[in-house]
């Protein structure tokens, strides 16, 4: 992210919605809400950069994807994918699904062994509208 300032999300969560009325007006498809709220699209941000993450993780062989791991991962999830063999499954979404298994057990152990602090003095100074 460029600036993961607050300003800055409330900037680009406004110009996603302007973008998004003007697609509208234009009978263009969009995918998703016509117009995001704070909260929601917060949500779809955050959505989006752990997607980015974890695409990243994968580029960079941080979390490799093998053909064994995947032809073991089918075997142990096969009720999650329409065809039942691993040759007629597509290799992608295979892929995608080990991946996401990956990434998820990866930010588990990290989280896990995070060490969170609050200063309450800042904290309580913050104001909520």
């Amino acid at each position: 992210m460029a600036d993961s300032g607050y300003d800055a999300f409330l900037h680009n969560w406004q110009t996603e919605n302007a973008r998004r009325r003007k697609a509208v007006a234009a009978h263009q498809v969009i995918y998703g809400l016509v117009q995001y709220t704070e909260s929601n699209y917060f949500t779809y941000v955050l959505s989006n950069l752990a997607a980015d993450l974890r695409e990243r993780l994968t580029e960079t062989r941080a979390i490799t994807t093998p053909d064994s791991a995947l032809r073991s991962y089918f075997t142990a999830h096969r009720g999650d994918f329409r065809h039942q063999s691993f040759a007629a499954a597509r290799e992608e979404e295979v892929r995608q699904a080990y991946a996401l298994d990956r990434y998820q057990a990866v930010i588990g152990r990290l989280t896990a062994s995070a060490h969170v602090s609050v200063d309450h003095a800042v904290f309580d100074a913050l104001p909520v509208s």
